[in-house]
């Protein structure tokens, strides 16, 4: 972080270490130079500060010399300590006004692009992993809103063009103001169990449909977040454990599912199709959908709706019907194309 960036993030901090530095300075000038008490100094200090005049401590010096240096600091205390204190209260002010009137502005700016969102997801919580998730999305360009309650990191979002509502994502309030109603999924990745299982509860009763992945950090929190309604639950340290336990077995599997997980660095992705009732290959064979093949892609499974089992490896006769996922692996431009056919 630079020093410009450094300041205008915190203003109002600089603005009082400055005062307080400038009156320090003071206070200690008049106690070695006038020989006055800390309280005695001290009111001095913001006599002149502030030009509202004082004593004249010079006429009380014990010898010239004495008196020269008493009004020599004075003149420098109130030629360059009441320009900084002026400056720290300018700075102050400015940092409140703006300050307001930019969560005034950032509000409304969120609030009218949240308001043409559809089928967006909402991340609550942006910590490290709330952080990645962004990304991943931006990356993607899908459609999201944050909720965060951190306003220095609402700041951050909106200068990476990242909408964020403000508040506190266990609220109903908060998560209506993310549209929720209008929402396909949410992610809640806040650092304590019992936060994600209340948004958990508050989101599946305010949407239904809605697609739910949570993060816990026990077993049990696991549990409990799934009977609340969570379709997807994840435990990132029995899932890093899992992975670097794998990395170390199987490396080639574990190089395959960084192509799934798009960190690999080859243009290969695997992608999921939802198969809707006006798709152009719903109640088709595999085998009588020409463009899985000319654009190169494979369908390494198919999750059928009506049982929910996946079948991998599907034969060239597997019949896709409406609600069916394909599971298929391909270049991105590939996937984009056939997920632009498939509606």
């Amino acid at each position: 972080m630079s020093l410009i960036n450094f300041a205008r993030r915190n203003t109002w901090q600089l603005s009082i270490a400055l005062f307080i530095m400038v009156a320090c300075v003071g206070v200690m000038g008049y106690r070695i130079l006038a020989h006055l008490s800390f309280i005695d100094a001290l009111y001095m200090t913001i006599n002149t500060l502030t030009t509202t005049g004082f004593d004249d401590l010079a006429s009380k010096a014990s010898t010239p010399a004495n008196a020269a240096a008493i009004k020599l600091f004075t003149i420098c205390l109130l030629l360059f300590g009441a320009t900084i204190v002026t400056f720290a209260i300018s700075m102050f002010l400015r940092s409140l006004i703006e300050g307001e009137l930019r969560h005034a502005i950032g509000r409304h700016t969120v609030k009218r692009r949240v308001r043409f969102m559809k089928d967006h997801y909402i991340i609550c919580g942006c910590g490290r992993m709330g952080e990645i998730i962004a990304d991943a999305m931006q990356r993607d360009h899908i459609p999201f809103v944050v909720i965060e309650n951190d306003p220095d990191k609402r700041i951050e979002l909106q200068e990476h063009d990242i909408p964020c509502v403000l508040g506190d994502a266990t609220s109903d309030e908060v998560l209506l103001e993310a549209a929720i109603e209008k929402a396909k999924g949410l992610i809640t990745v806040t650092h304590a169990d019992p936060e994600n299982l209340f948004i958990t509860m508050s989101a599946r009763q305010l949407n239904p449909n809605l697609m739910i992945v949570s993060r816990a950090l026990t077993a049990e929190g696991e549990r409990k977040m799934l009977r609340a309604g969570a379709n997807r639950v994840i435990l990132p340290y029995m899932l890093g454990a899992h992975q670097i336990a794998q990395a170390a077995l199987r490396p080639n599997v574990v190089d395959f599912i960084e192509i799934a997980t798009r960190t690999s660095k080859l243009d290969v992705e695997i992608e999921e199709l939802q198969v809707g009732d006006r798709s152009p290959i719903t109640n088709k064979a595999l085998r009588d959908v020409p463009m899985l093949r000319d654009l190169g892609l494979i369908v390494i499974g198919v999750r059928p709706a009506a049982d929910d089992n996946m079948l991998f490896n599907p034969s060239a006769s597997t019949v896709i019907k409406s609600g069916d996922t394909l599971i298929v692996l391909g270049k991105p431009d590939s996937l984009k194309k056939i997920r632009t056919h498939l509606g």
